[in-house]
């Protein structure tokens, strides 16, 4: 066999596995699109990933993709494929609009209402007369402007925020001085109903505030006793001193005797 007759051989044989891989990938896009009608979304997922894993520029599983995704509530996700897809001019008009409307109805539940405007735009440029997106555009315009109407008066009153942060504490710390003195105050008429439930019950106790006999309040007899202690004390001391002043003058006494 010759050289030219192997590199044709080659040629046919990689052909036919180009033919076969093209027939798999048309049978995963029917696959799919039959699941997708039938609502059966997870089912017409698995098939769309089957085929992007084999053609990943695919604008039709692209496409399929981003629509299967998005039926699933899957917005975020669904996002990069729907780009993907618009990134072509081959799909047909229709289409194309389906994916900016697609895209712009993400955009707004992302409250990213600049770029959905943009989205609804594209959309009404491929097809003029879809009400829903033209509907969709007007509402994502009145959001932004009143998004952006709200963004001055926040800048601008930047104190009062301050101001009601100051006053819900100031607020709060009244409301813990008050709870303060209502418990001190009901701790206070617990004491008192105390002192005089225990009066009823034992009217002779003693009352610390009112020291009787035995709590450092002398009794009249021990106070005689005392009294009389430093009496004697101070009769004995007087007698001492008298025999004393005896003794000395006796001394006296006897000096002058002698002179004379």
């Amino acid at each position: 066999m010759s050289s030219k007759q192997i590199l044709l051989l080659a040629l046919m044989l990689m052909g036919m596995g180009s033919v076969e891989a093209q027939v798999r990938q048309r049978q995963l896009l029917r696959k799919g699109n039959k699941d997708y009608e039938k609502s059966d979304f997870v089912a017409a997922e698995t098939s769309y990933r089957r085929l992007l894993q084999q053609d990943s520029l695919s604008i039709y599983a692209n496409f399929a993709m981003g629509n299967t995704l998005y039926k699933q509530g899957k917005g975020q996700e669904a996002r990069s494929y729907y780009e993907q897809a618009a990134k072509k001019t081959d799909l047909p008009k229709d289409k194309q609009a389906e994916i900016w409307h697609n895209l712009g109805n993400i955009s707004m539940q992302e409250k990213q209402y600049a770029k959905a405007i943009e989205a609804y735009e594209q959309s009404l440029i491929l097809n003029p007369s879809d009400d829903a997106t033209r509907y969709n555009l007007v509402l994502a315009q009145k959001l932004l402007q009143k998004e952006q109407q709200q963004k001055p008066e926040q800048q601008q009153n930047p104190n009062d925020q301050q101001q009601k942060q100051d006053q819900d504490k100031d607020q709060k710390q009244n409301q813990d001085q008050n709870k303060d003195k209502q418990q001190q105050d009901k701790q206070k008429n617990q004491q008192k109903e105390q002192d005089q439930q225990q009066k009823k019950e034992n009217p002779e106790a003693k009352n610390p505030a009112n020291p009787q006999e035995g709590e450092g309040k002398m009794s009249r007899q021990q106070a005689e006793q005392i009294l009389d202690a430093y009496k004697q004390n101070d009769d004995k001391t007087r007698q001492r001193v008298e025999q004393m002043q005896r003794e000395v003058e006796q001394k006296r006494n006897n000096k002058v005797k002698r002179k004379w």
